[in-house]
């Protein structure tokens, strides 16, 4: 069998719908929106009522697909297990985590909302006896909690692998297929065994040796950047760092107390590989499971669902609640035992520090769930929670007209429409112009309304003419003013993602809510991911940079109009400028500090750049690992994807120097673009605002390392083995497809 027939053989029953199969796409879809609906209603009035009753939902969206299956009779079609863990999206991991850190907050347990009692065991003692029996106490909710975020992260895996299976052609998928042998992809499509355990062994190894880089540090009692101060103390290293302004003038860098904060620049890699393990801590599911699951992104191509189910819920059974446990009793970089703060620990957007010397009494403020204002008021929870919902659905909605669509049409879209093209020189007039009216439209009305408003209002008026487009238009190949993405949608969707990081705490009226839950993030990633995924994938890296880098012309635009505009008026948000942040480089800790209006351009050029290259964010950027990580943590995400792609490369040897350069060169492109970007647009403002000496040398630094980024990808672009970077010539994959 050709590679071409195997590939025939996994998309017959795409091929063959069956008016039952829309049924039960329709009904599935309909059970997860009032599945999301009912289970955060009733989430508000009783935890466990709430958590439940999504949960039955879901229960019944899992039932109807199976009897789908049965009723389709075609083996093949069991590689459709996505379904099934696609009807959960209520209980993705933001949300998961949502509610963990919304049960055990104190202000929300003063505002009278009621906890199940496995939720609160006894932690206020703390003699050493006591911590086996609090352990103990804890292990539930932890087995509990991995499991019901294993559904969040399976979700966005099936989500991931619909999308990737009906709306795109297998040629230009994301994940370099062509790594599949012809009989693998037999296999798979007859349902055999043996390919998913060995995949599920791959990840769970990966996984393994993810967390024990994690883990062996604090077994030895190793204090990574304690270790890297001390190393920079060491003349001639301090005379050189001495000599170059690049310290943090606000940082007592004799004190001994301010252990690690010294020159992030110098010890990056270090700081940030050590971060991960204190961010466990506070945010303990969300990081180990993405750090898990973007490692399964590189090891398990994506019709393998299967195995990747298997390794997941091995790791939540056993791997988690295991190390979880020790952490409980002790094991940790704080020899202290959990208390209930470390679940409402969040992304401290003041930077990553205050987990180095977290104790129990102090710490992080938890910015990263402050969804409620001092009044405490049940309506300001509750507006929070409409925000997050309509975020949270608001992909599925758009997707499940063009879902069953796309099942009807897998024919017709195999072709890429070449209609509504504009000229490289048009679009970049066009986007320019956009730009222009949205920055001044933002600075009129920055005088009379809230910023967020805004950009709800701005979102309001975009949305008509997408969802008009994407229903009249099933032909999801063209960009620019044709169907989505539009460059309004484009350009609006780099500015949620800006105040969704742009504000720990943002406050309207009385109501507090961070950033990273606003919901208008939430709503920007996944649609700004989706038009990606539908989209520039699709048509290939040549045409994404031919007609995709233009649609930054915009943003750039209207956020330098209204950001010199309100720097001048004095009109900008409280919050834009935190003078407690007077180093150039905070965004190495997770975001850009000293001038906060400018991360809204980090998740989408992080996005951008990783879509540029290929490489997968986990199983699908709409998914929790797009959204928690991708716009919150790009260094960690890089870091990260990194390991993945070194694992991937050790364990697959599929293509030895081939595969480094497959992987490993485009990831280091990546990182090293990501870093001199940011760093550059950072300083730069810095620069012009308070002329920092720091930042002239870290503009250089910049520059640099984005022409190194710029000639290594070039080096690797032009490599024959990444076919499938380029735009296919015709829709038969034998190009990409090893012999």
């Amino acid at each position: 069998m050709s590679d071409y027939r195997a590939e025939e053989v996994l998309e017959a029953s795409a091929v063959n719908v069956t008016k039952k199969r829309e049924m039960s796409l329709r009904v599935v879809l309909a059970m997860t929106v009032l599945g999301g609906f009912f289970s955060f209603a009733a989430t508000y009035a009783d935890m466990t009522t709430g958590i439940f009753s999504g949960w039955a939902f879901m229960f019944v969206a899992g039932l109807i697909i199976s009897r789908y299956f049965a009723w389709t009779g075609e083996k093949a079609t069991k590689q459709e297990l996505g379904l099934v863990l696609a009807a959960t999206p209520a209980l993705s991991s933001s949300t998961v985590v949502f509610w963990i850190q919304f049960a055990t907050h104190e202000k929300i347990i003063d505002a009278g909302i009621t906890l199940p009692w496995w939720m609160l065991p006894d932690i206020n003692s703390s003699i050493i006896a006591d911590r086996i029996p609090i352990a103990v106490d804890w292990l539930f909710p932890i087995i509990f909690f991995f499991l019901l975020y294993q559904i969040g992260i399976l979700s966005g895996l099936g989500f991931g692998f619909i999308l990737r299976k009906y709306y795109m052609e297998l040629e230009v998928m994301p994940w370099p297929i062509h790594s599949l042998k012809a009989e693998t992809v037999q296999n798979l499509a007859s349902g055999q065994m043996d390919y998913r355990f060995k995949y599920f062994v791959r990840g769970l190894i990966g996984a393994t040796i993810v967390m024990a880089f994690l883990y062996i540090p604090n077994t030895l009692d190793v204090n990574l950047p304690d270790l890297m101060y001390n190393i920079t103390n060491i003349e001639p290293i301090r005379s050189i760092l001495d000599w170059l302004p690049l310290l943090n003038p606000a940082l007592p860098v004799d004190d001994p107390g301010t252990r690690g904060k010294i020159i992030e620049t110098s010890i990056f890699f270090t700081e940030e590989l050590w971060n991960i393990h204190p961010i466990l801590k506070g945010a303990f599911f969300a990081i180990s499971f993405n750090a898990f699951f973007l490692i399964l992104g590189f090891l398990v191509p994506k019709e393998v669902s299967f195995g990747a189910l298997l390794g997941a819920l091995t790791f939540s059974l056993v791997v988690m609640p295991m190390l979880a446990f020790l952490w409980t009793i002790g094991f940790n970089p704080y020899g202290q035992y959990a208390d209930l703060s470390w679940f409402a620990e969040g992304i401290n957007f003041e930077g990553l520090w205050s987990f180095l010397t977290y104790t129990s009494e102090g710490g992080s403020k938890g910015a990263i769930m402050a969804l409620w204002g001092e009044s405490q008021s049940i309506w300001g929870i509750s507006f929070s929670a409409a925000i997050i919902f309509v975020g949270s659905m608001l992909p599925i909605l758009l997707s499940s007209k063009l879902l069953v669509a796309s099942l009807k049409d897998l024919k017709k879209m195999r072709t890429v429409s070449k209609q509504g093209e504009l000229p490289l020189t048009a679009s970049l007039l066009v986007f320019f112009g956009v730009g222009v009216i949205y920055g001044v439209i933002w600075i009129f009305l920055s005088d009379y309304f809230d910023p967020l408003w805004i950009i709800v209002v701005l979102f309001l008026v975009t949305l008509f003419p997408l969802l008009s487009n994407l229903m009249i238009t099933r032909s999801l190949g063209t960009m620019g003013m044709g169907v989505a993405p539009s460059p309004e949608l484009f350009s609006l969707t780099i500015f949620f993602s800006g105040i969704r990081m742009n504000y720990p705490a943002y406050s309207v009226g009385n109501v507090t809510f961070s950033s990273q839950q606003s919901g208008c993030g939430y709503i920007a990633h996944c649609v700004m991911a989706e038009q990606i995924n539908l989209t520039f994938w699709k048509v290939g890296a040549s045409e994404f940079i031919r007609r995709g880098i233009p649609m930054l012309i915009g943003p750039f635009v209207a956020l330098f109009l209204w950001s010199a505009y309100g720097l001048r008026s004095e009109k900008l948000p409280t919050q834009a400028w935190d003078p407690g942040i007077e180093t150039s480089l905070a965004f190495l800790s997770g975001s850009l500090e000293v001038f906060k209006i400018l991360p809204l351009l980090l998740g989408a050029l992080v996005g951008i750049i990783l879509v540029l290259i290929r490489i997968p964010l986990g199983f699908s950027p709409i998914n929790p690992i797009g959204v928690g990580i991708g716009t919150a943590m790009p260094p960690f995400l890089i870091v990260t994807m990194g390991i993945g792609g070194l694992i991937r490369i050790l364990f697959i040897k599929n293509k030895g120097v081939e595969g480094f350069m497959d992987i490993g060169m485009p990831i280091g492109a990546g990182a090293l673009t990501g870093v001199g970007v940011i760093t550059a647009v950072d300083v730069f403002i810095n620069l012009y605002f308070a002329f920092d000496p720091a930042a002239i040398t870290m503009i250089v630094l910049g520059i640099i390392l984005i022409l190194v980024a710029i000639i290594i990808f070039s080096i690797v672009i032009r490599k024959k083995n990444l076919g499938y970077l380029r735009t296919p010539k015709n829709t038969r994959s034998d190009d990409t497809l090893e012999e």
